[in-house]
Order: structure tokens, then C-alpha cells, then sequence
């Protein structure tokens, strides 16, 4: 059977999960939803050294692997740790200007897979493509008005973040297929959130932090943190995370 697309979701009610999470926005972002027995962070750079560290000065990958890479191999061990590898939700920041279309008629009422493609549109210039080890410069909670007709009300709304929702299987994590628009060299952005329909676990990716977090059970944690291969760090939510300036 051919493999269908990640899709738009137009029935947001999946992701009031996130939306109704006490956490405060900044911290529900960053490190995901609340709750959840064990937390992680997959680190894309080293942890800075000490305070006011610049970002500039950290040291790149060597090993050719992108963000993207590095989420899929953090995925592979959580997909064990669901019932619903097929279900999988995720959202797409708003502040990258890609902006889906509403889909015509009811195919994606409920938020259910569809081989029919979504077409999105982009009314921003094309984003450069970023180096493995960050992403673009971009400024966080700036993003276009989120009352613009051409969002059709498809927006998940935090405080200071604005998402689509997507529906489909835990591969799809980086393919958000064919109609997405990227930037010449095919780079495009990575989930915020992913998370399966049974809320086992969920990987965050705010575009500020140098790291994903990833909140699941503690024998998914454990998979994780035994891969030589990713850097991963146990993580206390309730305690500030390091960052760089």
C-alpha cells in the first residue's frame, strides 16, 4: 500500500493536550507537556561552559548528521514505548511562513489521514538553509498576524507561539511531503511538537534551545540515554535548563 502523506489537520482537538497544559508557555515550549514520568534532553550542541557562552563559539557537529537525523534516530527508540506508532500528531511553528491552505470540502474535518496532498503557500522569502548544527536566525514569538484570512482559523495557539496541526505515523517526523514549500537546497523546518495519539511520550523542539526535549516513560528514557550514538542527558523539568546568549 503506498504511504500516505503527513496531513492537515483541520479538527484542532487533538492538540488541547498541549494548549491546556498549566505549564508556563515558555517552559511547556521548551521542554513539552507536563506530567510525564521521566524527561530528557537530545542535545544538537554541547551544553555551554558558562554563563553569557555565545552560541558562535560552540563547536559543530562532525559527524554530518542534521537535527533532522538526530530526531529520527531519537524516535526510532520511542516508537517501541506507543500503541499508536500509526497516529502520530505534529506541529508546525507558524513563525517559519509556511502557511497551509484549508483544505476544500471535509477530508480533514476530523484530522484524518488523507492521500489527498495539502497544498501550502509561503508569503515570507524562501528561508537560507541552515548549517546541521542551529537553525536559521529568526525571532522567536514574531510571527504574521494570526488573524489573516489565508490561515483560515488552522492556527494551535500558545501565548507566544502559533502551530499547525498535522496528523500521521511516527516515520513521517521531517517529511511533511511533497506540496511543503522549502528553500532550494530542500531543507525545511522540524516539528514543535511530536506526539502520539496515546500521549505515551513527546519530543519538543522550540527554535531557540540548542536541544529537543523528550518527555516519555523511564524505559524509554533509558533506551535513549544508552544510545552511544545521540546525546542524551537526563533532565530535572521543574530546574532551569542551560542555554546560550
Amino acid at each position: 500500500m503506498a504511504k500516505v502523506s503527513m496531513s492537515l489537520c483541520t479538527d484542532l482537538t487533538a492538540a488541547t493536550w498541549i494548549t491546556k497544559d498549566p505549564a508556563p508557555w515558555h517552559k511547556l515550549a521548551t521542554l513539552g507537556p507536563s506530567g510525564l514520568p521521566a524527561y530528557a534532553r537530545l542535545l544538537f550542541l554541547p551544553d555551554p561552559t558558562h554563563l553569557g557562552h555565545s552560541e558562535n563559539d560552540a563547536p559543530e557537529r562532525d559527524d554530518g548528521r542534521s537535527e533532522t537525523d538526530l530526531l529520527r534516530a531519537a524516535s526510532t527508540h520511542l516508537t517501541p514505548h506507543t500503541t499508536t506508532p500509526e497516529d502520530c500528531y505534529f506541529l508546525l511553528w507558524d513563525g517559519w511562513g509556511l502557511h497551509p491552505s484549508p483544505p476544500a470540502g471535509d477530508q480533514h474535518r476530523s484530522g484524518a489521514l488523507s492521500s489527498k496532498p495539502v497544498r501550502l503557500t509561503r508569503d515570507a522569502p524562501p528561508l537560507p538553509a541552515p548549517p546541521a548544527a542551529f537553525q536559521p536566525g529568526v525571532q522567536p514569538g514574531v510571527h504574521p498576524d494570526a488573524r489573516r484570512p489565508e490561515t483560515g482559523g488552522l492556527l494551535v495557539r500558545l501565548p507566544e507561539r502559533d502551530y499547525y496541526l498535522f496528523r500521521g505515523t511516527v516515520t513521517d517526523l521531517g517529511d511533511w511531503g511533497p506540496d511543503l514549500p522549502t528553500t532550494p537546497s530542500g531543507w525545511a523546518p522540524d516539528p514543535a511538537f511530536t506526539w502520539p495519539a496515546d500521549h505515551a511520550w513527546c519530543i519538543t523542539r522550540d527554535v531557540d534551545p540548542h536541544y529537543a526535549t523528550i518527555a516519555a516513560s523511564r524505559p524509554a528514557i533509558t533506551a535513549l540515554l544508552r544510545d552511544p550514538h545521540l546525546d542524551v542527558l537526563p533532565t530535572d523539568p521543574h530546574q532551569p535548563q542551560p542555554y546560550y546568549l
